[in-house]
């Protein structure tokens, strides 16, 4: 059994909307926020553009996407990306740098398929690692205005029909939820700029439903046939069966400080150290 929540509806009851008038945009935005993170299973589609600079180099892609999963481990993700060309726009896109990614669940696991190759890699026993790369994409409904520095009402001649529910934290990062009037998730902006990297996404959603309940079995989409099922990468018993045991001496290393000078990490022997380390992603 399954009961659809229509985005309105839980905005309704969450935030209290009645006859009088909309409630604050903070408690609608939150609304939007909770009964996506309480729903057992949740679809939509999705199309819009990423803009994103490291370390002094620019990409722009052009995104789309197809999502039906129920939680914890049914269901499918496809996820298309294309690189836009200078002149941009949709139709500009390079089809030969087409790039995608296709996540299924069956019930028992999750699995990225790789149609050229026909195999099958686990990737985990539920969707909770893919979070980040659902709703807009789970990652930014994870942030909620009651942590926002501002949470404001904004229009957009170019988006008639919607109202923008935006946040600014503290960071400088902004979130915009764009609604219609029935309150149903229509559309989604995140922009951030920590002074490294900046990302810009823009994304318009389709056929947003939620649910309360979901039977499993509605959602489950097998491996398919001619896929061989890749078997799980043992490589991390040999990788942790070299590790530094706790109490052995740290090895020799060469450090570079903020001020770029090199030095031994043996001259702070007798000092308690902290290693942080950063990636890009």
């Amino acid at each position: 059994m399954q009961i659809w929540i229509p985005a309105a509806a839980a905005a309704l009851v969450v935030a209290g909307w009645n006859a009088g008038g909309a409630a604050p945009p903070a408690e609608r935005y939150d609304a939007l926020v909770d009964s996506t993170a309480r729903a057992a299973a949740i679809q939509y589609g999705f199309d819009g553009t990423m803009h994103y600079a490291i370390a002094g180099e620019e990409v722009e892609l052009l995104l789309s996407g197809e999502v039906r999963v129920a939680w914890p481990n049914a269901g499918r993700m496809k996820f298309v990306y294309r690189p836009a060309s200078s002149e941009g726009g949709p139709d500009s896109a390079a089809e030969e740098d087409l790039a995608s990614n296709e996540f299924i669940g069956n019930g028992e696991g999750i699995f990225h398929l790789d149609h050229d190759g026909r195999v099958a890699a686990p990737f985990g026993d539920q969707w909770g690692f893919l979070q980040p790369e659902i709703a807009p994409l789970r990652s930014f409904l994870a942030r909620k205005a009651v942590s926002a520095a501002s949470v404001e009402e904004i229009s957009d001649e170019t988006r008639p029909g919607l109202s923008g529910l935006r946040c600014t934290f503290e960071d400088g990062e902004t979130q915009t939820l764009w609604v219609d009037e029935a309150g149903t998730l229509r559309g989604a902006q995140v922009s951030s700029d920590d002074g490294e990297a900046k990302i810009e996404l823009d994304v318009r959603i389709d056929g947003w439903k939620l649910s309360a309940e979901a039977d499993l079995a509605d959602y489950v989409v097998p491996i398919p046939e001619g896929f061989t099922v890749e078997e799980p990468d043992d490589g991390m018993a040999d990788y942790e069966a070299d590790l530094i045991a706790v109490g052995d001496a740290a090895p020799e290393v060469t450090l570079t400080g903020m001020d770029d000078a090199a030095f031994q990490l043996s001259a702070l022997k007798g000092k308690t150290i902290v290693l942080n380390f950063w990636f890009y992603h």
